[in-house]
């Protein structure tokens, strides 16, 4: 997955990071980042009809030297399209350790479903 976080106002770019999230049949979500400025996330997940899906997870981002940063909040809105393709759009929000806000981001996602023997860049699974 591909998440692309802008400035709510401008549209401006904060940041793109790449990220892989599961969607588990007890509507749980788990999800990592390849940034270690962050942690792992954690969340719920449910149908919002049609071909809609709501999640909602927490993770901590942490400061260069490991230190606790703030505890982000995100609410995504997951539009489903064929062969295991999604888009989303939402709003990620962080809060410093007394639950003051720091600061409010967009975003949006594009997502392919990773299943046993696909590799989304022509690859080959080795086995």
């Amino acid at each position: 997955m591909s998440v692309n976080v802008t400035n709510c106002q401008t549209g401006a770019p904060i940041r793109t990071v790449a990220s892989l999230q599961q969607f588990r049949p007890d509507g749980s979500v788990i999800e990592t980042a390849n940034t270690a400025s962050r942690g792992m996330s954690e969340g719920v997940w449910g149908s919002a009809g049609n071909n809609d899906v709501a999640a909602f997870y927490w993770f901590y981002r942490y400061n260069a030297d490991g230190t606790f940063a703030s505890r982000a909040s995100v609410t995504d809105k997951i539009v489903l399209g064929s062969n295991g393709q999604f888009t989303s759009s939402g709003v990620v929000v962080d809060y410093d350790a007394s639950g003051k806000l720091l600061t409010t981001g967009c975003f949006t996602h594009t997502a392919t479903r990773l299943t046993p023997g696909f590799e989304p860049h022509g690859g080959e699974w080795n086995h």
